[in-house]
């Protein structure tokens, strides 16, 4: 379930203003990407936690073809991601993406001057009493931001919990209420009655779940 984690690293930059707003374009953090046009500079921070960047991506299981691949052993990850051809503009058709979920892990790194993983044990790890976990990095040393995240299931619990008490954990503010509403409602709407927050699967009928590779979910 690492990019539900990753969404509320997103919501922690927020909490303390290191982000702003939501449509800062993804490329001004990364001046050494050259783009070719203008749709890829129309890409923001809303997009990539929506998985609507506009960008081709392919990630079937077990493929060879899987972008993921190479992304993660990349030597600048950005240039891969952001080098994908346009399929349509930013915003219109969601497609599943970990690698968008991946340039929102360098994005806090870049705000945040640290590694998304520091901040989270910091700023919601240790709050929720979350003590042991793995969490890989990929080969340029950014945390792996769509994947690679181990938690324990009553940990997972207590990400969960965090969600249902509006980002309050007794008298601390871990996440904002307005983030947990923002990233637990519907922003693309998918088929078969599943849609998609920020980095959560939302149903019509209020219930949401982060779902992880294999089958572990948090449902709430």
């Amino acid at each position: 379930c690492t990019k539900s984690v990753t969404s509320a690293a997103i919501g922690l930059c927020m909490r303390d203003e290191l982000i702003d707003s939501l449509n800062i374009p993804v490329y001004t953090y990364f001046p050494d990407v050259q783009l070719d046009n203008e749709s890829r500079k129309a890409i923001t921070i809303y997009h990539l936690l929506t998985m609507s960047s506009g960008l081709e991506w392919s990630e079937p299981l077990r493929s060879g073809l899987n972008d993921n691949w190479y992304i993660f052993d990349s030597d600048n990850p950005a240039e891969y991601f952001l080098s994908r051809p346009t399929v349509t503009v930013p915003g219109r058709l969601f497609n599943y993406n970990t690698g968008g979920s991946h340039l929102l892990s360098m994005i806090v790194q870049e705000e945040a001057g640290e590694s998304m993983a520091d901040l989270v044990e910091r700023e919601l790890f240790t709050p929720l009493g979350i003590t042991r976990y793995e969490w890989i990095e990929d080969t340029s040393g950014h945390t792996m931001g769509g994947t690679g995240l181990a938690l324990a299931p009553a940990d997972m619990l207590r990400f969960g919990q965090l969600y249902l008490q509006y980002g309050l954990w007794g008298t601390d503010v871990v996440l904002t209420t307005d983030w947990v509403r923002e990233s637990t409602r519907s922003h693309m709407e998918l088929a078969g009655g599943v849609n998609y927050g920020y980095q959560w699967w939302v149903r019509p009928n209020g219930v949401y779940n982060a779902l992880g590779w294999g089958g572990q979910q948090i449902i709430l």
